[in-house]
């Protein structure tokens, strides 16, 4: 269902509205009316007859007119009836501000289930419980408990949020700052609007140019992904995402599975479907800081082939940003050969990027240092960093700044200005002006990674389509080893030699030197059982380890098997795992023993393109070895192939749950599974 008359009523009733000025319910009517809300207001109090100059109904069934939105804020018992009233009057959409529900108890679970029922028979819109309500600045509608100015100018920003204390704490920060918002969405418990149908909304509204979004549990992961693809394609998403140490509920039953962390998995589905992930409400307020200066430009014009020119007075400052660029990857703009000379600077200084104009510069070398740059460069992004000295003139910088930011309007102005006292003046200027500055380089080059990451990804976003629809039942049992290898081989997926031993007759015909395993479905981490004897170099040490290994029958084991032993190769893991909530993943990092140790792993959600395996492949730290280390080279290509043929795999047998493959061998020839495990 819409939510455009969700947002946009034209009438509205307060169940629970209050005279007394401590209660939620005064709050919200009080809010409205001071937002300047032209719909029809009523208020609905058992004991009231009026409410801040309204009239007063006892019951939502007194109220005669049509009512297109219900906010209710009374205690969580009495909300159902509220909402059965809802349903026989045909109201669809409604606000449960009230507290006391799952996040109380597992009775407020039950009637918040109750609740949800209620909705999905009756196709209910309700946001919340144990929300603050929301707030649509366009129809100068405030129905929370939260006091915002909506009269100030249009930031152009919506911020949702599943909680309502993070909301609220928001909602001043942004009054402090002098940003306002053109709407606000508190989720709560999401019992039925959640963060994917908001998003779906915010999509089509033309007036929101940037998403903000605090989330703690997804309700629905693949449609959330669905959602999001199809708003990050259209505006930038800031997320942040909280519960990054919850642990898994059950063990993994494969190394890609332990590997897969809850929060790795959330984070992986965020930034495929196009969000701006940030890990805290630091970096929000850095990356916001920035947004004054870009509302009105085109973000892909910014941002395409982002690189940065930088001057300053102060060598200090280039030192520190040179490691801060490298850090978040960004480039230095190579020097324009038009611009031969900067003949108003003085001698001495080197010209090239970044530009030191050095210590002693007064506002007019910075004049004379960034007219020639932005009339003959092509560079659109422009980092000015000052730094208060014996002649420096930190006003008339700030003035000259902001006189060039209005004259070049395709470029972007990004001024560092450090100090305390010596640059407060400068500061109120840039204030006054609605233009982004800073205090220090970091969060300023943070700022701008993060943007032209977004860039960078919108180009290869796709709109998120799910598998198709079928019944996963997860068994969680593991396939037959040997019978996983002749899969891996039917998909063209190269394996080490493998071969059953069913009694030591079988030993005389051995290659050596050899490995044998004992194999099982009980049999998770071999090397941990002591399931693996490597380095076997002749019939009476094969004697030996297969009497070894055939203790393991009373622990699980099934089979022994034979393999060859592989020398000099680089081990690697590879493997998918199917999350329930986002779908397909694949792994590839530094396998063997310690791969769980290392974590040097690269993850992907969704079935692999080639371009998809080599992003994988060079971003993992093992890949300057691979790449070519000491003379020494491993084939990429058979990696990359490697990896697609997996990916076939996964999309023809959806019965499969998680699949491993540690270790992966690699020469400059060959990628060979060694050990294989496949859970059903």
């Amino acid at each position: 269902m819409s939510l455009k008359s969700f947002f946009s009523p034209q009438s509205l009733a307060v169940v629970g509205a209050s005279s007394n000025p401590e209660k939620i319910g005064y709050q919200i009517v009080s809010n409205l009316k001071q937002a300047g809300y032209q719909g029809k207001i009523y208020p609905v109090n058992l004991n009231s007859s009026k409410i801040l100059g309204l009239k007063s109904y006892s019951s939502l069934l007194e109220i005669k007119a049509k009512v297109d939105l219900v906010v209710i804020a009374i205690p969580a018992p009495l909300v159902k009836s509220e909402v059965e009233k809802c349903v026989q009057l045909k109201i669809k959409n409604v606000v449960i501000i009230s507290a006391g529900f799952k996040e109380l108890n597992k009775e407020g679970a039950k009637m918040e289930a109750e609740i949800f029922n209620l909705a999905k028979e009756n196709n209910l819109n309700i946001l919340g419980p144990n929300c603050l309500g929301f707030i649509a600045k366009e129809n100068h509608l405030n129905a929370t408990f939260a006091k915002v100015d909506l009269n100030s100018q249009s930031s152009q920003i919506s911020l949702v949020s599943q909680s309502g204390a993070i909301g609220s704490a928001m909602l001043d920060w942004f009054a402090e700052s002098n940003l306002s918002l053109a709407n606000f969405v508190s989720l709560g418990n999401k019992v039925d609007i959640a963060e994917d149908e908001v998003f779906d909304y915010l999509k089509d509204d033309k007036e929101i140019k940037l998403v903000v979004a605090y989330l703690e549990e997804i309700k629905n992961g693949k449609k959330l992904r669905q959602s999001l693809s199809a708003l990050a394609k259209k505006k930038p998403v800031i997320v942040i995402k909280a519960g990054k140490s919850q642990a898994g509920t059950k063990m993994a039953l494969s190394h890609t599975g332990s590997l897969a962390g809850s929060f790795k998995t959330v984070k992986l589905a965020l930034e495929s479907s196009g969000a701006i992930l940030i890990d805290n409400l630091e970096e929000l307020f850095e990356l916001l800081k920035l947004w004054p200066s870009l509302k009105d430009k085109s973000l892909s014009k910014i941002f395409n082939d982002l690189e940065v020119m930088l001057v300053s007075n102060a060598g200090g400052p280039l030192v520190i940003a040179a490691d801060l660029l490298e850090e978040y990857k960004l480039s230095l703009a190579k020097w324009s050969k038009s611009i031969k000379s900067l003949k108003d600077l003085p001698k001495g200084i080197s010209l090239k990027n970044p530009l030191d104009i050095l210590g002693d510069a007064p506002a007019s070398r910075y004049f004379s240092a960034l007219k020639p740059l932005l009339e003959y460069s092509q560079e659109k992004v422009f980092v000015i960093v000052f730094t208060p000295q014996s002649v420096s003139e930190p006003k008339k910088t700030a003035e000259i700044i902001v006189n060039f930011k209005k004259q070049y309007r395709d470029k972007l102005f990004i001024p560092v200005f450090i100090g305390g006292k010596a640059v407060g003046e400068a500061k109120k200027i840039f204030a006054q002006e609605n233009m982004a500055y800073y205090d220090c380089l970091e969060p300023a080059l943070f700022a701008l990674a993060k943007y032209g990451d977004y860039i960078k990804r919108l180009k290869s976003l796709q709109s998120y389509q799910a598998d198709k629809d079928i019944s996963l039942i997860p068994k969680n049992q593991q396939l037959d080893y040997l019978k996983s290898f002749k899969l891996l081989k039917k998909y063209g997926l190269n394996i080490v030699e493998n071969k059953k031993i069913s009694s030591v007759k079988d030993l005389d015909k051995l290659k050596f030197p050899a490995v044998l395993k004992a194999t099982g479905e009980k049999l998770i981490h071999k090397t941990e059982k002591e399931a693996v004897v490597v380095g076997i170099e002749n019939t009476l040490e094969a004697q030996s380890a297969y009497k070894k290994l055939q203790t393991l029958f009373s622990k699980g084991a099934d089979t022994i098997v034979f393999q060859p032993f592989i020398k000099n190769n680089l081990e690697l893991i590879a493997g998918f795992k199917r999350d329930k909530d986002f779908g397909i993943m694949f792994m590839l990092g530094w396998g063997g023993i310690y791969a769980e140790v290392l974590q040097d792993t690269a993850w992907h959600l969704g079935y692999l393109k080639k371009a998809d395996a080599y992003k994988m492949l060079k971003s993992l730290k093992v890949y300057k070895i691979i790449s070519g280390f000491r003379g020494k080279k491993y084939s990429q290509e058979k990696i990359v192939n490697f990896m697609l043929a997996l990916s076939r795999l996964a999309q023809d047998n959806l019965q499969i749950q998680e699949l491993d493959i540690n270790p992966l061998f690699v020469d400059d020839k060959s990628a060979k599974a060694g050990d294989v495990r496949i859970i059903i």
